[in-house]
């Protein structure tokens, strides 16, 4: 995963602020609604007064959650940090591996079996049956490439080429064919 630029955390200042910034409804809100009520600074005891100070901290609650969260943007609109250069300088030299200093690996893992009861049991199943069916197909493209080539002296040739002369032979065979290339070979 590419590196992502950090974001601002907020001071201790403005989260103290935030805090302490707790809107609850005063007097003046209070007599605004009820403009008959006298108030004073002391708490307001009566049923209504408390309903209407339940009420109105119960909405600035659901004001505040609402304009205070910030948007969450999607994965592409982060600006990356690494640029071209540095995911150059992160790959090996076309030099490296022309002399075959980078390891390139040469088994192909099976990612399926990865882990679990009786994995290697399993493994070895599935490999048996790889290796059966390999078998098979290659049995049947030498033999068709035997049949070829019966009064011509055989000259004798590596074992990969071959299997490739049988490969090219089985796939002509079974390949369909348009009319009009037919007569281009």
């Amino acid at each position: 995963m590419a590196p992502t630029a950090p974001k601002k955390r907020p001071s201790i200042r403005a989260k103290s602020k935030s805090t302490t910034s707790t809107t609850t409804p005063t007097t003046s809100t209070l007599t605004r609604r009820r403009p008959s009520a006298v108030t004073s600074d002391k708490f307001i005891s009566s049923k209504r007064d408390k309903r209407l100070i339940k009420s109105n901290s119960f909405v600035s609650r659901i004001e505040k959650t609402g304009s205070k969260k910030p948007l969450k943007r999607r994965r592409p609109s982060k600006k990356l940090v690494a640029n071209l250069e540095s995911l150059v300088d992160a790959l090996p030299d076309v030099g490296e591996i022309e002399k075959g200093e980078v390891d390139t690996g040469e088994r192909v893992k099976m990612t399926s079996l990865t882990s679990g009861r009786g994995l290697m049991k399993r493994r070895k199943k599935v490999e048996g049956r790889e290796r059966e069916r390999f078998g098979k197909n290659l049995g049947v493209l030498m033999a068709a490439g035997k049949g070829e080539g019966e009064g011509e002296k055989r000259v004798v040739a590596s074992s990969t080429a071959s299997r490739f002369k049988a490969l090219r032979n089985w796939i002509g065979e079974t390949m369909e064919k348009e009319k009009a290339f037919e007569g281009a070979e």
